[in-house]
């Protein structure tokens, strides 16, 4: 019991964790301007795709 409870926690973290470090590159990216955005969003896009295989990246891979 205790164990699923430390399990759904975890993924709770990974999630807000995940989350906020999106957030914080969407600002920084909109801070810096185009060239880092589209890196941030490559990055953003390779940690989805590798969380969620099934989702397709929506963006082009050409830079």
């Amino acid at each position: 019991m205790e164990k699923e409870r430390l399990q759904k926690l975890n993924k709770l973290q990974l999630l807000n964790m995940a989350v906020s470090m999106g957030i914080s590159a969407f600002f920084l990216s909109t801070y810096f301007g185009s060239p880092l955005k589209r890196v941030l969003f490559y990055f953003i896009d390779g940690g989805a795709f590798a969380i969620f295989p099934r989702i397709k990246s929506t963006r082009p891979m050409s830079i």
